[in-house]
């Protein structure tokens, strides 16, 4: 009887923890349409996406996160990723 009370702690944890990452993997978009609009190879959070953080983005190196409020408002969540000019 003391084995199953301990494993429900256990049990509710992993539940807990995996409906947090859930909402956390519902709320950045997997793939995105990006327009390339500076001509800098840079990643930097700033108004422009480069060539350099459209690529990074799209291979998953580069979090959306990480990008600016301007950069993020240029970015379009899509069934696939493409980049554009």
């Amino acid at each position: 009887m003391n084995d199953s009370k301990a494993k429900i702690p256990l049990t509710l944890a992993f539940s807990i923890a995996l409906s947090l990452s859930s909402a956390t993997a519902q709320t950045t978009p997997s793939f995105y349409q990006i327009t390339v609009t500076s001509n800098q190879d840079t990643v930097q959070p700033d108004d422009r996406i480069t060539l350099r953080e459209a690529i990074e983005l799209t291979n998953g190196t580069l979090n959306y996160s990480q990008l600016s409020e301007l950069e993020k408002a240029q970015i379009k969540p899509s069934s696939s990723s493409s980049i554009q000019f």
